[in-house]
């Protein structure tokens, strides 16, 4: 700004000279028009822009730099946030799973106490008859066991005969839980009674029918095995008894349980 207006100052000094000399010498003048015909066409002559200087150039990098990260950051924060917002997801659907299966085991246990406490009562009632209490108190016997017992009497003979008296589960890993049918047939030509079904150890479970099984039926003795607190070989030995003769029999599981780090 400051150039321009010293040459706009010249150019006007210049014009001033020109008039003065127009008055007097005419060498002069033309001299005068000559000098102010080249101020003129530095004056026209567009004034070249400024370079800029390292300061600015350096700050402008860092503007751009700062542009930049500002950018990255955002990215890293949105993809962070994204991340987020599907691990919260995956733990909601964890604790769903997790409370249904809960309650499904809850439902199981539940079925299977009653089932225990049913069976239990049915023993209770089983044994009472087997024992052939005194004639006076047959009155609380169910009829339908007597009745087997008096066909035995007369001459019928159940007999039982199992598809397999062995169950090899193989190996598996510490806390698995095992389910196995033993099936069996009555042969014999008189009602089957299983009036009862030992095990020889906690970790086996058996439920069996109540009622006969008359001759030509087929029946299954279930057991239920937990191999939780054990390791190594396993042979639990399910005996039944039977109003059979002989009249007791022996089932066999066997397999092997390995820890989960021997099992990998």
């Amino acid at each position: 700004m400051r150039i321009h207006n010293y040459f706009l100052f010249l150019g006007t000094f210049s014009i001033m000279l020109l008039a003065f000399a127009c008055n007097s010498d005419p060498k002069v003048a033309t001299e005068t028009i000559a000098e102010s015909e080249k101020i003129a066409d530095v004056i026209a002559e567009p004034t070249p822009a400024p370079s800029p200087s390292a300061e600015e150039i350096a700050a402008a990098k860092a503007a751009e730099a700062e542009k930049a990260a500002a950018e990255k950051a955002a990215l890293k924060a949105a993809k962070k946030k994204e991340k987020e917002e599907a691990a919260s997801k995956e733990r909601r659907r964890k604790r769903r799973k997790k409370r249904a299966a809960e309650k499904a085991a809850a439902e199981k246990l539940a079925k299977k106490e009653a089932a225990e406490a049913a069976q239990n009562t049915i023993i209770e009632n089983n044994s009472s008859t087997v024992k052939s209490p005194p004639q006076e108190d047959l009155s609380g016997i169910d009829q339908e066991l007597l009745d087997v017992v008096q066909v035995k009497s007369n001459g019928g003979t159940p007999r039982i005969r199992f598809d397999s008296d062995s169950y090899d589960f193989g190996r598996i890993i510490q806390g698995k839980e095992i389910d196995h049918q033993f099936e069996f047939t009555n042969t014999g030509s008189a009602p089957l009674v299983i009036n009862n079904v030992e095990v020889t150890c906690g970790c086996t479970t058996p439920f069996y029918p109540f009622i006969p099984i008359e001759p030509g039926e087929r029946g299954k003795i279930s057991v239920h095995f937990s191999s939780k607190g054990r390791l190594g070989n396993q042979n639990p030995t399910i005996t039944v008894y039977t109003n059979t003769d002989p009249g007791t029999f022996e089932l066999h599981l066997k397999g092997i349980i390995d820890t989960e780090r021997e099992g990998q």
